[in-house]
């Protein structure tokens, strides 16, 4: 009798022990999925980006970063309105100079010898995938963002990385 009820009991600890266990295993795979999902909708280059950025946003002037370089991957800004070069060129990436970049965003690839502004970009930038660099008007970021599918709140160290 004192054996069926110890077995009994250890047996109903078992069967608790198994379902929280399964529960665990479930809340982890369910977190690296959503997570995956997140990495996915990172363009995997510049050219990526500004494909989807010209479909999304036809009204936008994409131009590119580097007018001695044939390629988009070298950089390009994203701007509301036709802007000269010029006038890009003279944009910092400088967090308290944010402000200049209403209606201008620049996208740039992140090389491991490129420097690219190391301090935080505050709300000015933000870091996609390790791999993109975006730097401007926080308003059109969070737009950008909302193009390729992220949310501005998982933070700017670096969706998807």
């Amino acid at each position: 009798m004192l054996f069926s009820s110890w077995r009994r009991t250890l047996k109903g600890r078992f069967v608790l022990f198994m379902f929280f266990l399964a529960a665990a295993l479930l809340f982890i795979l369910m977190y690296q999925r959503q997570r995956q999902r997140a990495v996915d909708k990172v363009p995997r280059n510049l050219t990526e980006l500004a494909q989807r950025l010209q479909t999304a946003r036809p009204q936008w002037v994409i131009s590119k970063a580097n007018v001695s370089q044939g390629d988009i991957e070298w950089g390009f800004y994203v701007c509301i309105y036709e802007k000269s070069f010029d006038e890009l060129a003279k944009l910092s990436c400088a967090k308290e100079l944010g402000y200049r970049w209403q209606g201008v965003v620049l996208c740039r690839r992140i090389f491991r010898t490129t420097l690219f502004h190391a301090d935080d970009p505050g709300e000015y930038g933000v870091t996609l995938n390790n791999n993109i660099k975006l730097f401007g008007d926080p308003h059109m970021i969070s737009q950008i963002l909302s193009i390729v599918g992220l949310s501005r709140k998982l933070d700017n160290s670096g969706i998807g990385s």
